[in-house]
């Protein structure tokens, strides 16, 4: 279940520090940017500070992919739209 693995892991590991574990936060981040669109949106909404945070981030992976993320998010239309 791609909500429920998205509760239990990417949203823990996005909340923490910016720059720990920068391979797992690029995965974290690759997970949304892939599956944006069957993720909750209220959710995905109140994760927008701590994937702002990431653009702040020292390797150059996570805040670009950090950058990618938010661009995704903010292109995606809502059903019906």
């Amino acid at each position: 279940n791609i909500g429920q693995f998205f509760q239990e892991h990417v949203v823990p590991e996005l909340q923490s520090g910016k720059d720990t574990l920068p391979v797992l936060k690029a995965d974290c981040l690759k997970f949304i940017i892939t599956f944006r669109s069957q993720l909750p949106k209220d959710t995905c909404i109140a994760l927008f500070p701590s994937i702002i945070n990431l653009l702040m981030a020292e390797s150059n992976v996570v805040h670009s992919y950090a950058a990618t993320c938010v661009e995704r998010m903010l292109a995606l239309k809502e059903s019906g739209k």
